[in-house]
Order: structure tokens, then sequence, then C-alpha cells
């Protein structure tokens, strides 16, 4: 007699290496691209929803020559890698400028201390920053946060600015 079909010792070894690799795929890829994008919704709620970050009010203004721009840091402690400051002027031009801790970067200084090393606010505190660029009517500042697990750049508030 002959009978073609397969075993039940091949169907059962089939079946775990079909399960393997689905199990693979599964903690390969779907696994990381979930936790990235439920991290970076996460902080950008965070840093967006709860006045983690504004444009303070007060100390914020623009003359010919420099644009000065109040950053305050909510309660919540959130790590801050990096400002992502956004200058808009009366013609319509941007310009962007980085603030990172300890570094320096053309044409942003502290304001009070007109040090050129710039430094992030504190939790709950707020600094004063000079920019270069004069008659900026508007600012938008965004925040690069995380660690090497989840890094993201979130858009923070968008404020218009007065003349001094």
């Amino acid at each position: 007699m002959n009978k073609k079909g397969i075993s039940a010792i091949i169907a059962t070894v089939l079946i775990i290496m079909i399960t393997i690799a689905a199990a693979a795929i599964i903690g390969g890829v779907i696994i990381p691209w979930v936790k990235n994008n439920l991290c970076e919704k996460k902080i950008c709620y965070d840093i967006t929803n709860s006045e983690y970050i504004t444009i303070g009010e007060d100390f914020t203004c623009y003359s010919p020559s420099n644009t000065s721009i109040m950053i305050k840091r909510g309660a919540k402690n959130i790590k801050i890698d990096k400002i992502i400051v956004a200058l808009t002027d009366k013609n319509g031009e941007s310009k962007k400028y980085e603030i990172i801790d300890g570094e320096t970067f053309a044409g942003v200084w502290m304001y009070t201390t007109g040090s050129s090393t710039l430094a992030i606010p504190e939790t709950g505190g707020s600094k004063r920053y000079g920019f270069d660029l004069g008659n900026a009517i508007e600012a938008k500042i965004g925040v690069v946060s995380g660690d090497s697990d989840c890094e993201v750049t979130c858009s923070g508030p968008e404020e218009k600015i007065s003349i001094c």
C-alpha cells in the first residue's frame, strides 16, 4: 500500500517551528515598535499638556537688535536633553536655536549673566535667554527628551512676542 501524507511527528515539528518563527517576529519587530510609539506619545503628552515647559510673558520681548525669551519649566521632572527655539521676525524669516546644558550655540546667551554657556531651567525654575535675531514677533519651542531606549522631539508652545 502506498500512502502519501505526513506523519504526526513531522506535523508537530512544523507547528513548533512556525510558532517559534511567529514569536521571533513579534519579539523582534512588533514589541519594540509599540514600545517606542507609546514612549513618544507619553513624553510628548506630559510635556505639552501639563504646562511642563512654557514661554513666560514676563521678560519676553524684542528690540531691533535682539530678542529676549523667558522659558519656564513646570514641576514635573522629565529629562530634557535640548530645547529648540524657533523665532520668526517681522519679515517672516525664521531662525532656529538650540539650548543644551553646558554648551554654547551661536547667537544665544544667558540674558541675565551675558554668558554664552547655556543652561536648561531646573525643574520648577525659569531662565531668560537672549537671541541675536531682532524684531522677532513669534517664538515656538520644542523639547528633545528621553534616554537610549526612547528619545523624542516634542513641539511645545508658540507665543507672540511684544516689543520691549
